[in-house]
């Protein structure tokens, strides 16, 4: 042991060692200590190497490329610290950008960098041009067709919470399939309630402001050969389907709580345009109705063209149909108004027909002419008045005679040959 720069002498050492052996031992101890001080201090290469007396030694030494390891030198510290990787210290992503990361087996960052976010909702234009630019809080926005630009189609200012802008071209999809823009599948695997494939809630929260359901547009560009559908409905059961809800049906319009004053459906509102048919039916089966009301329900009318002009006629019946307007019992052919007609077409006939359709009981001529089939009765009786002096004078015999029921007798008309 050495303090100060000298050990201590034996006189000393033998205040705390019990026995003259062991002051001895240690003497010889911090002695041979000393000397290897000296020896290592002031020697001018110091080997250091395994001493088989001491048994397994460890060597420290950093692995190249995970640690580095700094010599403080005399009586200073080895530090080891992390190896730099090839990433540049930074930030990577932001509001519109990812972080693209490569991280090796040790979890250490061996590459970073910033990716444009392409594939989600980003923020869009802040602030709208009035017939020019939308804004769109939240977009996913295709670049050939940016979605701002649709703004042009209307005067006023736009505004959109999320917009989706996609483009399919003649690579895209094929043909009987279709490349929806937007689409949603809901299954409903046990569920009570009535599971919904998309759900739109306008709500009017202040005074005298409008609210739409849906608003579909199907748009051209001044393109040939084009086919426009506003909207498609398919119901389509599969083929093992049984017992159907008796609620199914391929349109439903509900009006809640209050009475609404427009129509349930109209047709041709606004925009200029025109159909060729306002309703087309096809494809029902031989006990369905074209037009229904449930017994439940009531309406002012079932059909009503008291507006607008039609160029051939409010109700067009196709002839491949034997009864074009069937009255059940109860219901009544009805007129209300003056100057109400039933036109016969040129060069054509209006007949009544029996309930079996195969007997025509009377027809109406475009000029005029009727023909009768069977009894006519006036019920409600008629005059008759004698022949003024110098009538001509009719046959001896009639042909024959038209028998008329005149308040509730039956009379023979007799009719003579001309």
């Amino acid at each position: 042991m050495k303090l100060n720069g000298s050990t201590l002498p034996r006189a000393e050492l033998a205040q705390f060692l019990p026995t003259p052996r062991a002051v001895a031992t240690f003497d010889d101890i911090q002695t041979d200590v000393a000397d290897m001080g000296d020896g290592v201090t002031n020697a001018s290469f110091l080997v250091v190497g395994p001493e088989p007396s001491l048994g397994a030694e460890r060597v420290l030494a950093p692995a190249v490329g995970d640690l580095s390891g700094i010599d403080g030198g005399a009586n200073g510290f080895y530090t080891l610290g992390l190896a730099n990787t090839a990433v540049a210290a930074g930030n990577y992503g932001d509001a519109t950008h990812v972080a693209a990361l490569t991280v090796d087996a040790k979890g250490r960052l061996t590459a970073a960098a910033s990716t444009a976010i392409t594939g989600i909702f980003l923020t869009g234009r802040a602030t709208p041009i009035a017939g020019s630019k939308m804004a769109i809080r939240w977009l996913r926005d295709n670049a050939t067709y940016p979605l701002e630009d649709e703004a042009g189609i209307w005067s006023g200012a736009v505004v959109t919470d999320h917009g989706i802008s996609a483009n399919f071209t003649n690579t895209d999809g094929g043909a009987n399939a279709p490349c929806p823009g937007f689409m949603v599948l809901a299954n409903n695997s046990g569920s009570p309630s009535d599971v919904v494939g998309g759900l739109f809630d306008s709500v009017a929260r202040a005074n005298n402001t409008t609210v739409f359901g849906a608003n579909i547009i199907a748009r051209g560009t001044g393109k040939s050969g084009c086919k426009f559908v506003g909207l498609e409905i398919d119901v389509e059961p599969a083929a093992g389907d049984t017992a159907l809800s008796t609620s199914s049906a391929g349109l439903l319009i509900n009006g809640f709580s209050v009475a609404i004053p427009g129509p349930a459906m109209q047709t041709g509102a606004l925009g200029g345009g025109s159909f060729a048919n306002g309703i087309v039916l096809g494809g029902l089966a031989t006990t369905a109705a074209g037009v229904s009301l449930e017994s439940t329900s009531s309406a002012d009318s079932l059909v009503n063209s008291g507006v607008g002009t039609f160029t051939t006629a409010a109700i067009k019946l196709g002839s491949g149909l034997a009864r074009g307007i069937k009255w059940v019992s109860g219901s009544s052919l009805y007129f209300d108004g003056t100057n109400q007609r039933l036109t016969v077409p040129s060069g054509g006939n209006f007949i009544i027909r029996d309930h079996t359709d195969a007997t025509s009981l009377a027809t109406f001529d475009d000029f005029g002419n009727v023909t009768l089939a069977g009894t006519v009765a006036f019920p409600i009786g008629l005059s008759s008045t004698t022949a003024t002096a110098g009538a001509q004078t009719l046959p001896a015999n009639p042909v024959g005679f038209l028998t008329i029921t005149i308040g509730g007798t039956n009379r023979k008309i007799p009719y003579y040959a001309t």
